[in-house]
């Protein structure tokens, strides 16, 4: 099984986390890329059965290559299992939310809000 960890990042933490949650599906058997929004035009996200996509909020905002991910990808990611980690500010972006449960489907995760 493969899984690919996204992240968007400002200062590194977000880079951080997506190296320890990608060490942990590893451990768990999963074959695991972990790739930078900036870098992820080109990857064929129909190659993973798992997709994680996380993000640094920044003025209540996600990282813009993050959500662009969402976005160019949301056919193929509402039939993946997935995830999304938003690290950040305890207030979020009203919209940011909708975003990745409209991307991930019915049968997808609960995006994290405080």
């Amino acid at each position: 099984m493969k899984a690919l960890v996204v992240y968007g990042t400002r200062g590194g933490a977000t880079k951080e986390i997506a190296d320890v949650i990608g060490d942990e599906l590893g451990r768990q058997g999963y074959a695991v890329a972990v790739r930078n929004a900036k870098e992820t035009r080109g990857i064929d996200v129909c190659e993973f059965n798992l997709v994680v996509v996380g993000s640094s909020v920044f003025m209540t905002m996600w990282k813009r290559q993050a959500k662009a991910f969402l976005k160019r990808n949301e056919k193929v990611l509402a039939r993946k299992a997935g995830g999304a980690v938003l690290l950040g500010p305890r207030r979020r972006r009203p919209g940011a939310g909708r975003l990745c449960q409209r991307v991930h489907g019915e049968g997808g995760f609960e995006v994290p809000h405080d």
